[in-house]
């Protein structure tokens, strides 16, 4: 502690107190905040490119039987929308005479359904018009047995056997006469004068 000396008009002497000192405040007290590097901000370059998970992947990968029988489905609802669409992916091949446990294909199913406009898809994209089933029916007997007549003319252009019987040797044209099918008899025994060996290979049966 210092002393100082008196004014002569104020007495004894007094001491002086001492400085507070300040150099020992808190560092985060007095210093400023220091903005963040460069190196320690987000990484603004490109993102890299990922390898597609099976995920990714598009699951539609061509597989003859599952093809097959998407295809035989749409053809029994007639949905002619999707049998389009799998064609035109799929074009021709063997999976458009996809078979059943009964030996029955796409085109028999839409033949005998009067899926005219499935029918007509099919024959274009090469189906097999002649295949039989374990019974025997072609896909023409099945639309003659059922009264489809639209269905027998297409499969008659595209050359489906008159002949061709089923398991109980019955043609197409039996089946029409035994059921009174007029209109399909005609389109029938015209095409069976204009044709008359018109036949089937046994060796194209489905079963």
């Amino acid at each position: 502690m210092r002393w100082v000396r008196p004014h002569p008009n104020l007495g004894a002497p007094c001491p002086l107190p001492n400085l507070v000192k300040t150099s020992n405040l808190r560092c985060s007290e007095t210093s400023a905040r220091v903005p963040r590097s460069a190196a320690s901000r987000p990484s603004m370059s490109t993102p890299q490119k990922t390898t597609p998970t099976n995920s990714d992947r598009d699951e539609t990968a061509f597989d003859p039987e599952a093809t097959g029988k998407k295809l035989f489905d749409a053809a029994v609802n007639g949905r002619g929308k999707v049998v389009r669409e799998i064609l035109a992916a799929a074009g021709r091949g063997p999976y458009i005479d996809y078979k059943n446990s009964f030996g029955q294909t796409p085109l028999y199913m839409a033949s005998y359904g009067g899926k005219h406009e499935c029918v007509k898809m099919l024959l274009e994209h090469g189906a097999g018009v002649d295949l039989q089933t374990a019974s025997g029916r072609t896909a023409l007997i099945a639309a003659a047995l059922d009264e489809k007549p639209e269905c027998v003319k297409l499969l008659l252009e595209y050359g489906a056997s008159v002949s061709a019987v089923d398991a109980k040797g019955k043609s197409a044209l039996d089946h029409a006469r035994a059921k009174g099918f007029t209109a399909i008899v005609s389109m029938l025994e015209l095409s069976v004068q204009r044709s008359p060996k018109n036949s089937v290979p046994r060796g194209n049966r489905c079963d």
